[in-house]
């Protein structure tokens, strides 16, 4: 399969232009889509990603976020995810996705949870890792066309502590969204502090 046309992934990141783990893992579990590494305009190593990935990195500025968004925090602390994930939509649009992932830059793996009582499963559930995220992430797109749902997630390994008997392993999904947000360029949905 291959990416779905209008779609892309923006990595998230600041601070670790030698650390990107999440575009090995995109590349070996068969993403073909396009992807864009998101930093803000106070990354002190904006630079050395513009070396690093030339056509690859987009840079908006906090404080035009914080115009338009309340980052719900008095501090002068400014080291938080909030003003990217907002940013992403303008940065989607300008891009010309009408569909896009949210990620963060260090996943070191993409896995599916199976429902599997067998030799080397976790109070029934096995992990195998995804070989096609082009597939995940078209079926993602239609999950969210299909449900009218603002945002689709993945879980993350934590949310499978306890394997079968985890909230998640019984009910299969939960209503908590955090880090790998698929998301509408049409249908911007605000991120508070």
């Amino acid at each position: 399969m291959t990416s779905p046309d209008g779609f892309g992934a923006l990595i998230l990141t600041h601070g670790r232009p030698d650390r990107q783990w999440t575009i090995e893992q995109l590349r070996k579990r068969n993403y073909t889509g396009p992807l864009w590494l998101v930093i803000d305009d106070e990354d002190p190593t904006g630079d050395e990603y513009r070396r690093r990935y030339p056509d690859q990195v987009v840079t908006f500025s906090k404080d035009e976020i914080e115009r338009d968004y309340d980052p719900g925090d008095l501090s002068t602390d400014r080291r938080t995810i909030f003003y990217a994930r907002n940013a992403s939509f303008a940065i989607a649009r300008e891009l010309g996705l009408r569909w896009f992932i949210q990620l963060d830059d260090d996943y070191w793996n993409f896995k599916y949870r199976l429902r599997d009582n067998g030799p080397g499963s976790h109070y029934g559930l096995r992990s195998t890792e995804v070989h096609d995220l082009d597939g995940v992430f078209a079926a993602m797109i239609d999950l969210l066309e299909d449900t009218g749902a603002l945002t689709v997630a993945m879980s993350q390994g934590g949310d499978h502590i306890g394997g079968g008997l985890s909230s998640t392993g019984r009910l299969g999904f939960k209503r908590k969204a955090m880090n790998s947000f698929v998301l509408r360029t049409d249908r911007p949905v605000e991120f508070i502090g």
